[in-house]
């Protein structure tokens, strides 16, 4: 019986270094595991800035088209007011040179 309780101490012990084996195993890639979601972590941090700067940056893009747009309509105010005049004085350069033209006609040989 001795040596049947000593192959069992044996395989215990067996089983115990192959425990202690497999759970260093486990230890290692925890630690893997952990460096990964460091790294993870990180990496989400910088994409979570990068993501701000766009949203900023978009922002700043969207006022300043707004800005764009805005000075497009006054210049395109700008413009009908200018197409208008210009219209005003073609109409009274045509009705000068229309007066002047009327002024020379020599009187007709009656």
């Amino acid at each position: 019986m001795p040596d049947e309780l000593q192959d069992r101490v044996t395989r215990l012990e067996e089983h115990e270094r192959h425990v202690w084996a497999t759970l260093d195993r486990l230890a290692d890639r925890q630690g893997e595991l952990d460096g990964a979601l460091v790294t993870l972590a990180e990496g989400l941090d910088r994409l979570e800035h990068q993501v701000s700067e766009m949203v900023a940056h978009s922002r700043e893009v969207d006022t300043r088209i707004d800005k764009l747009a805005q000075r497009m309509d006054q210049l395109a105010a700008s413009q009908i007011n200018t197409n208008s005049r210009i219209d005003g004085l073609v109409s009274a350069i045509g009705e000068f040179i229309r007066a002047q033209g009327a002024r020379q006609v020599p009187p007709a040989n009656s």
